[in-house]
């Protein structure tokens, strides 16, 4: 009888041991994976231009890119005029990502679209980050000749 009283006694501790542990797994809540950042991918171009001060054009191509444009850096030349337009450009399909006119100031810049209805029509203050999966070109016009500028894009998910 002695050795049933002890195989029972042992399961009840084994019992009350398991319980206790699944208790304290319980409590400790749920437990989750760790969130990955979204990758982020950062090039530089230097866009040149030749010709007559003031008049001067060129443009520079982009490598390929793929995501969400982040911000656009304009780091304009020392001698720049203050006339020089950027353009910032999709090839296919062809449009504007942005368009700087008449400036020579250093800047970041957050190019965003804007967002439209189920008509198409534009939604008045909703806007939303601007896809690429393309080669952008970059042109500049009424500059300087020489180094127009060098321009960084952040990109990525």
């Amino acid at each position: 009888m002695k050795h049933v009283d002890r195989i029972a006694l042992a399961l009840i501790l084994a019992m009350l041991i398991l319980t206790g542990m699944l208790t304290m797994a319980a409590s400790a809540g749920p437990t989750y994976a760790p969130v990955a950042m979204p990758e982020s991918y950062r090039t530089n171009v230097t866009l040149t231009a030749t010709g007559a001060d003031g008049a001067a054009t060129g443009s520079v191509t982009t490598g390929y890119l793929r995501g969400y444009i982040r911000a656009v850096y304009i780091n304009y030349g020392a001698s720049v005029t203050t006339t020089t337009d950027i353009t910032i450009a999709r090839t296919n399909p062809a449009g504007n990502l942005m368009v700087q006119s008449n400036s020579a100031t250093d800047a970041w810049y957050y190019p965003s679209v804007q967002f439209t209805g189920a008509t198409g029509a534009a939604v008045s203050g909703a806007y939303g980050k601007f896809p690429i999966d393309d080669y952008l070109v970059i042109s500049a016009a009424q500059s300087t000749s020489g180094t127009v500028a060098v321009i960084t894009i952040e990109y990525g998910d």
